[in-house]
């Protein structure tokens, strides 16, 4: 149980080193499972990275374990690697380069049984193309881990303004096992590169991915196994139209049939962050409630919490920089006020907020985002409370 001394804000970083990025959380039996990459050592004109692990069990954080130590790591603020545990296994990816291109890489696959030892799998895109691939969500069941990732094997190398090939990317599903399994497209045309989310429910997985139409209207779309992924659905109509990709992904946590959905749009009259709710495994979703409105620059994150309410992170933007912000809505549009909870710069290198319920505690929240100390990156982490009616604020 958390002692008294995490009754308010409390600091309690990660082991890791300077410079580390991409952080990425999910919740285990035995706490919150925290991954990141972080360098390891030069190595010519390259930069050896290892993808980390630690988990905090609702008072301090284990030592690290290192899943896999490389020097052609895609290294990305956005498109991180992804850590989960399952009933039997842990699954990692991250992406690996596969060519000189800029965007010319793969996403590897790992599985272990116990956390330490890990068998690399190859690759999830079962494709040999020199292209992007990425953005991946992984979801554990009895039956193996349901992944979810955006596929560039149709986009060619002809550049675009916003820095990708010409062509279309797809959003494509694979069952990992002790093997991956065979991919198929399930959605033909989405956003380059806004990140996915996905979650569990009794009708079988369900995936948020901003959806990308011939109009450029990039708007989030939600797929359900249970009809087998198609047609997708709009989660609301914001006809955001812009030509490129903001890099501004959805959120997405679910409580048996409940589910919570956060996402940020900047559609004229509605620009900010939004929640909407389901109680039906997201087969209808209840009108949307904004979280946020000017001065959000979204980057969102969001944990159901056991009494139906969401607790959604995200960044603002101001003068002075950034900040790390949170808020708590309940299906109602009861909420409390947005609480700023750290400063950070605000732009990319601080990347995307992550959000957990600390272990044994279901009224703290575990909060972690990337700072800036000496000009080098850090992992920073916080115990937030949840019913909070003051604001806070982490030096």
């Amino acid at each position: 149980m958390l002692t008294p001394l995490l009754l308010a804000l409390a600091f309690i970083d990660p082991p890791a080193i300077p410079g580390a990025m991409a952080p990425h959380m999910a919740s285990t039996n035995e706490g919150v499972l925290l991954s990141w990459l972080e360098p390891a050592a030069p190595e010519g004109d390259s930069m050896v990275m290892r993808l980390q692990l630690s988990t905090f069990d609702g008072n301090q954080w284990s030592p690290p374990a290192t899943v896999v130590q490389r020097n052609d790591f895609f290294a990305n603020w956005a498109d991180v690697p992804v850590v989960v545990r399952g009933d039997d296994a842990w699954t990692a990816t991250w992406l690996q380069k596969s060519g000189s291109g800029t965007y010319a890489y793969d996403i590897a696959i790992a599985r272990s049984l116990d956390g330490s030892t890990w068998t690399h799998l190859g690759t999830l895109n079962d494709d040999r193309t020199m292209s992007e691939h990425g953005f991946v969500s992984l979801v554990p069941d009895q039956d193996g881990v349901h992944a979810f990732w955006l596929d560039g094997r149709e986009m060619t190398d002809d550049a675009h303004d916003h820095g990708h090939g010409s062509g279309v990317m797809n959003l494509r599903t694979a069952m990992i096992t002790d093997r991956v399994g065979e991919s198929r497209v399930i959605d033909d045309m989405v956003c380059e590169c806004c990140p996915t989310a996905a979650a569990s429910t009794p009708s079988g997985p369900i995936v948020l991915v901003r959806d990308r139409t011939r109009e450029e209207v990039r708007d989030i779309e939600l797929l359900r196994a249970s009809n087998n992924y198609e047609p997708g659905t709009m989660l609301h109509s914001d006809e955001w139209s812009i030509a490129g990709c903001p890099v501004n992904g959805p959120a997405l946590d679910t409580r048996g049939s409940d589910v919570a959905a956060a996402w940020f749009t900047g559609a004229p009259d509605r620009a900010g962050v939004w929640v909407a709710f389901s109680a039906d495994s997201g087969a209808t979703f209840d009108t949307p409630i904004q979280v946020d409105g000017d001065g959000a620059i979204g980057r969102v994150d969001l944990v159901l919490l056991p009494d139906g309410r969401a607790a959604i992170s995200w960044i603002r933007s101001h003068d002075e920089g950034g900040s790390v912000m949170l808020r708590t809505m309940g299906r109602d549009g009861a909420a409390q006020p947005a609480r700023k909870i750290v400063a950070i710069e605000g732009n990319r290198r601080s990347g995307i907020p992550r959000i957990a319920m600390a272990p044994n505690a279901p009224d703290r929240l575990l909060i972690a985002w990337t700072g800036v100390q000496d000009d080098a990156t850090r992992l920073r982490t916080v115990v937030v409370p949840v019913n909070a009616t003051d604001k806070h604020e982490a030096e």
